[in-house]
């Protein structure tokens, strides 16, 4: 397998998730495993048949310089320095001699939110119903794996047999609820879903909120 072509910043996103799923990931392939380190928080491979697949990814925010990514960010980058002095709150670490700002996971009853699977867990966990399968069917529901700054997540719903499948923006809090970023079904494809969602996690390190509570908590 050959590293993907990356973009600089300020081009159209690419998943690295949807770049890669389904594909065998060669555990020995220099290449594709430090493209993955150096644009992805965390990344974790599964097994289909006997095969090493990369299954979900974290998007690293902020991204560090020098780095070519496959995406737009407004992010500043600032002068760093190691070891950072970092102070931590829940969801947040920062240096203050450097500036640097990270998100972090949530952590919900011990376990943290470093991919989409762990936030169905924590959800459900927390008496919560927004991914039973009552609920995931009624919409034709579908959720696309890649986290964003450990927040920030994409689903498909489709409404009724015949209708076209539209992308939301979700977003998680520190209690495990999923809040909806902006209008239901608002964008038309996965790409643009995914767009949006890079720009809010780019926006929350800085400590904004850009988007709007759509249409509340399922």
């Amino acid at each position: 397998m050959t590293q993907p072509n990356t973009a600089s910043r300020g081009a159209t996103y690419v998943d690295p998730l949807l770049e890669f799923q389904g594909t065998v990931v060669q555990v020995g392939d220099a290449a594709i495993h430090a493209w993955l380190a150096a644009t992805t928080q965390e990344f974790r491979l599964g097994q289909v048949e006997g095969q090493p697949v990369l299954v979900e990814v974290s998007v690293l925010y902020p991204t560090p310089e020098g780095v070519s990514v496959p995406g737009p960010t407004n992010v500043p980058i600032p002068e760093t320095h190691d070891p950072h002095e970092w102070v931590e709150t829940p969801g947040v670490r920062h240096c203050p001699p450097c500036g640097l700002r990270q998100l972090t996971p949530y952590v919900v009853r011990g376990r943290h939110l470093r991919f989409t699977t762990d936030i169905v867990a924590a959800n459900a966990m927390t008496g919560q119903n927004w991914f039973s399968s009552e609920t995931m069917e009624w919409w034709r529901s579908q959720v696309h794996g890649t986290l964003h700054g450990y927040r920030f997540f994409v689903t498909s719903e489709q409404n009724g047999d015949r209708g076209p499948r539209r992308y939301t923006v979700r977003r998680v809090n520190q209690k495990a609820w999923v809040e909806t970023c902006g209008v239901f079904m608002e964008y038309e494809t996965l790409q643009q879903a995914h767009a949006a969602a890079v720009r809010f996690a780019d926006d929350e390190v800085l400590g904004l909120a850009t988007w709007k509570n759509g249409d509340g908590l399922w």
